[in-house]
C-alpha cells in the first residue's frame, strides 16, 4: 500500500491507519519467520537423530561382522571400524568385559584386536596369545602388534630359552 500512496497526502486517520497495517504485517512477518526457523531446526534435528542411528547400527553390525568373521577378515573389518570409532568402541569394550566374564578367549582375541589402534594395553593380552593362537590367528596377531608397533621381541626370547615352558608353545 505504501508504495501506490503519496505519504503527504494522509491524514491522521489514515496514517493511524497505516501504522497498524505495519503492525500487523510485521507480527505475521516475524510468526512466519520463527516457525520458519523451527521448521529449519526440527529438520536439523531429526535428520542428525537419524544419522547418529545409522551410525551407532553401522558400529553394531561391525562388531557383528568381527565375531563372526572368518581370521583372515578380522584386519579388514578392524579397517573399517577405525572409520567410526566414536560409536563402535563403547560397544567393543562392554563386548570385551562381557568376554572376560564369560571367558571366551577367541572373542577376547578379536575385541582386542580391534581395540589395539586405541588400546596399546592389549598388547600385551595378544602377545600372550600369540603363543597359543593356531597357525592363521598367529599371523593376523603378529601382523597387529607390528603394525601398531607393540610387537616387542624379548619377551618371546625369554620364553623360548625357558625351558619351563611347554615346548610347544616355546616353538610357535
Amino acid at each position: 500500500l505504501r508504495l501506490h500512496t503519496r505519504r503527504r497526502g494522509w491524514n491522521d486517520r489514515q496514517r493511524q491507519m497505516m501504522r497498524a497495517a505495519d503492525a500487523h504485517h510485521l507480527l505475521r512477518l516475524g510468526i512466519l519467520g520463527a516457525l520458519l526457523v523451527a521448521l529449519i531446526l526440527g529438520f536439523t534435528w531429526a535428520r542428525s537423530h537419524v544419522l547418529e542411528r545409522q551410525r551407532e547400527n553401522s558400529a553394531e553390525g561391525l562388531l557383528k561382522r568381527l565375531l563372526a568373521a572368518e581370521t583372515e577378515q578380522i584386519p579388514g573389518i578392524v579397517r573399517e571400524i577405525d572409520g567410526q570409532r566414536s560409536w563402535a568402541d563403547p560397544l567393543l569394550q562392554t563386548a570385551l568385559l562381557q568376554s572376560q566374564t564369560d571367558g571366551d578367549l577367541q572373542r577376547q582375541v578379536r575385541l582386542s584386536l580391534a581395540l589395539l589402534p586405541v588400546d596399546p594395553g592389549r598388547s600385551g593380552f595378544l602377545a600372550e596369545a600369540l603363543l597359543d593362537a593356531e597357525p592363521r590367528e598367529t599371523i593376523v596377531i603378529r601382523d597387529a602388534l607390528k603394525a601398531s608397533r607393540q610387537l616387542k621381541a624379548e619377551p618371546f626370547w625369554e620364553i623360548v630359552e625357558d625351558v619351563t615352558v611347554s615346548r610347544t608353545r616355546r616353538l610357535r
